[in-house]
């Protein structure tokens, strides 16, 4: 007969997970280094490599504007941003964050929502910052399709509205209850002799 074991004895400890594979298949993750100005990569998950599209072996080790960049001023935005997060050792997010991303001989325009973490050591010292990132691209070009329709709307009303003032007939248009006049052109105040 075998002892029974209680159900903390069957539960596996920390120390029995590869952390690292589990690591790997967060959502999309990236470690760095607080090496500044280098910011040396030290992970980044499977989701993130698929992301920025490349391998692990073109992260790892190096630095995060080697790598990535960018164009004039995105760099220096994300330097300062980990650079804060060195300094008061707290969480930073960033809702929104253009940055380029180079495809041979091309870039990439990408916008990211990220959360800035310090990993801290025993002294309390920021050791690495944890990049949780989300690409918004798709949501963002949404966003501005959105507003240039609504200013196309916009505009094409404007000239509407123009066109109906100026008729050379006389023109209303009432409201759904026909009680209200919403417009009448310049033309039907002249005849009401209201113009």
């Amino acid at each position: 007969m075998h002892p029974q074991r209680s159900q903390k004895e069957n539960v596996p400890s920390v120390q029995d997970f590869d952390l690292y594979a589990v690591y790997k298949k967060l959502g999309s993750t990236l470690v760095v280094s607080a090496n500044p100005p280098q910011f040396t990569m030290l992970a980044a998950s499977d989701q993130y490599l698929e992301i920025v599209n490349l391998k692990e072996d073109d992260v790892v080790g190096k630095g995060v504007f080697e790598v990535f960049p960018g164009k004039p001023g995105e760099a220096e935005s994300i330097l300062l941003t980990f650079q804060r997060v060195i300094e008061q050792k707290e969480p930073i997010e960033l809702p929104t964050v253009k940055y380029s991303v180079l495809e041979g001989d091309s870039a990439r325009e990408c916008y990211w929502s990220t959360v800035n973490t310090p990993v801290l050591d025993d002294q309390g010292e920021v050791k690495c910052i944890l990049l949780s990132t989300k690409d918004i691209t798709e949501h963002v070009h949404s966003q501005e399709r959105e507003k240039e329709a609504y200013e196309q709307i916009r505009k094409q009303r404007e000239q509407t509205e123009a066109l109906f003032l100026d008729l050379p007939v006389g023109v209303t248009y009432f409201s759904n209850n026909g009680y209200k006049i919403e417009y009448a052109n310049k033309a039907i105040c002249e005849i009401w002799n209201k113009g």
